[in-house]
């Protein structure tokens, strides 16, 4: 069974960058739905009016997702 994003969330480290704190702000989230894709996480960026920055940040962490599903 493939790593779902919630599931690479749990394990990934967060640490003081701005990769790591957004993970850490993600996993407070209760309402977080299941992200499959880019474009998922993108209506939840927009759903918490996060700032350009935050996005910029979530794309490098959707990369590393996708990374990590290939490896």
């Amino acid at each position: 069974m493939a790593l779902t994003f919630k599931q690479y969330l749990r394990v990934r480290p967060a640490t003081k960058s701005d990769v790591g704190q957004l993970v850490s702000a993600i996993r407070r989230d209760r309402r977080l739905r299941p992200i499959s894709g880019w474009t998922d996480l993108e209506r939840y960026l927009v759903r918490i009016a996060a700032e350009p920055d935050t996005r910029a940040t979530a794309r490098r962490l959707w990369l590393a997702y996708q990374a990590a599903i290939r490896a």
